[in-house]
């Protein structure tokens, strides 16, 4: 008997897998449980009593070698020595979202796709609880095979910024290696965030989570640079200071540092910060990309305490559109590859890829 726990999401994902990869991972903060190939996911699905009603079929075809499919959810295969340890004592096959019990599996699958997530870039994908639509436990003879793909002259497209973050095998073995200590930097949230958001084209928003995306990034890299290598050493540029706490301890300050980073906007953190804990500053560094940093915040500050976009062709800040969200959007990438933290954030992705029904 091989026990099955299907998740289904508010939200698609879409994967960029070979035929030929694994149907199952091993998932090692979870002993037991295996993460099931998106490629088995329909066929799964055509066993559940929960039927989700579609407007039209998942996409699904070729890239080359590689089939791009689209879910609506994730599955796990548990061993049966463990189904006792996940599984519900008292469930139906199908349970939805009202359902007084919490959802099997739920954390490991957040955990799984907040890491797919962050590996992949894809920021429309689902990490949330909340977006569950229903889960249902089956019970079956053997793990199903993978669907055929239907035969059709019609020709899919799919837009190439989907393409390109599909997540392959390599981010489901990344996802699957996490320990239960693994957390994506907030930043890297925040930002996926604001790639989504503009993708929507919710530019107040996108600017917003922009602005709060660089602060964090700078903030946590001059905090991990200081508490790792300024704090502990014993060189004279830095103004460290012992100080007396009690029962006989002793702590290590730097007053300069503590003095800069109570400023907290990102403009200090990237000038007189950066420049005092990395030893080089963004406004000596790239001017207009500093002067972009400002622009941004000061759009930033202008949405949140006033409400009210900024004032139109205002040389001071961004516009509330798709040019001014691709603006904030650059500007955070740029700024992360200069603070060292950067990632292939994949935003200029325009235009649509053809889809095969046959591996090329």
């Amino acid at each position: 008997m091989t026990d099955i726990c299907v998740l289904n999401f508010g939200r698609d994902i879409y994967w960029k897998i070979s035929p030929s990869d694994p149907l199952l991972y091993e998932i090692g903060s979870c002993p037991g449980v295996q993460f099931i190939s998106p490629i088995l996911f329909s066929s799964i699905e055509g066993l559940t009593d929960a039927k989700p009603v579609r407007s039209r079929e998942p996409t699904r075809g070729y890239i080359g070698d590689l089939l791009l499919l689209q879910t609506a959810g994730v599955a796990f295969k548990v061993e049966p020595g463990y189904v006792e340890q996940y599984k519900p004592t008292d469930v139906s096959r199908f349970a939805s979202f009202l359902s007084t019990q919490a959802p099997p599996l739920i954390e490991t699958a957040t955990s799984l796709l907040s890491a797919l997530r962050y590996f992949s870039k894809q920021a429309d994908m689902s990490t949330g609880g909340d977006d569950l639509n229903f889960w249902e436990w089956l019970e079956t003879d053997e793990l199903p095979t993978p669907a055929q793909s239907r035969t059709s002259s019609f020709k899919w497209s799919i837009a190439k910024s989907i393409a390109e973050v599909a997540a392959t095998r390599a981010d489901i073995e990344a996802a699957c290696a996490c320990d239960s200590q693994f957390r994506v930097p907030i930043y890297d949230t925040i930002f996926l965030d604001a790639i989504g958001a503009h993708a929507g084209h919710d530019y107040r928003k996108s600017i917003l989570y922009s602005a709060i995306a660089l602060e964090s990034a700078a903030a946590m890299v001059l905090d991990e640079q200081y508490e790792g290598a300024v704090k502990p050493s014993t060189e004279q540029k830095w103004r460290m200071i012992e100080l007396p706490i009690g029962s006989g301890k002793i702590a290590r300050k730097d007053p300069v540092w503590e003095l800069l980073k109570k400023r907290e906007d990102a403009n200090s953190l990237l000038h007189e910060g950066a420049l005092y804990i990395l030893g080089r500053s963004l406004l000596v560094d790239n001017q207009n990309l500093f002067q972009l940093v400002q622009r941004l915040r000061a759009t930033r500050n202008k949405i949140a305490h006033h409400g009210e976009p900024p004032e139109p062709k205002a040389d001071q800040y961004l516009t509330l559109d798709c040019e001014g969200s691709s603006d904030a959007l650059n500007c955070v990438n740029s700024v992360l590859t200069w603070l060292g933290v950067g990632q292939n954030y994949k935003l200029h992705e325009r235009g649509l890829i053809s889809l095969s029904t046959t591996a090329q």
